[in-house]
């Protein structure tokens, strides 16, 4: 945990437990998703993982949110397609991992 920013011992003692179970939650999806294979690390050509990290977990709690959530209003079927389903996920990776 970091050094609170807050100003007062109220906001402080929300911050905290607020921040523990966030984390708690990305763990507990990330675990399920490890154990089904489906948390894909991010790989770059100098630096290779073993085993997803955290901020793997954390980019696949934002694409699932934004799947599930935010971007699901249109119907399964679009007549309109404005971006092709490649560069829209191109997008959504690039926007996962922007920190």
């Amino acid at each position: 945990m970091k050094t609170q920013r807050q100003c007062s011992d109220k906001s402080i003692a929300r911050t905290t437990p607020v921040s523990l179970c966030l984390f708690s939650l990305v763990t507990l999806l990330a675990d399920s998703l490890q154990q089904r294979s489906l948390l894909i690390s991010q790989v770059s050509s100098w630096y290779i993982k073993q085993h997803p990290t955290f901020s793997d977990a954390i980019d696949y709690a934002r694409t699932y949110l934004w799947r599930e959530t935010n971007f699901c209003t249109s119907a399964s079927e679009v007549a309109h397609v404005k971006i092709s389903q490649h560069q829209y996920q191109l997008w959504q990776n690039a926007l996962a991992w922007a920190t």
